[in-house]
């Protein structure tokens, strides 16, 4: 089973963005950033429009920052469909 890591840390990977680099474009720390990445908190409605805004998101669609993605793109969850499939008449 594929890790489950959350939208935030796949648009900020895509931008190349390290943690420091987002947290200094949010004016948050990078623990902050961390943390949530991580599931460990979950941001104030001030902190997600922050890194919303820092990631060129609008606020309205913010909340899908803290979806879970699969961490390979969404193969991991194509692949067990397939996998399903095998034998399936």
């Amino acid at each position: 089973m594929q890790t489950r890591a959350l939208r935030l840390t796949q648009e900020r990977e895509a931008r190349g963005f390290s943690r420091a680099e987002l947290a200094r474009r949010a004016k948050m720390s990078a623990s902050d950033i961390s943390l949530i990445e991580s599931r460990r908190f979950v941001p104030y409605t001030r902190q997600l429009r922050k890194i919303a805004r820092a990631l060129g998101w609008r606020f309205a669609d913010a909340h899908r920052l803290l979806e879970p993605v699969a961490d390979d793109g969404g193969k991991a969850s194509n692949e067990a469909v397939a996998l399903g499939r095998i034998g399936v008449q």
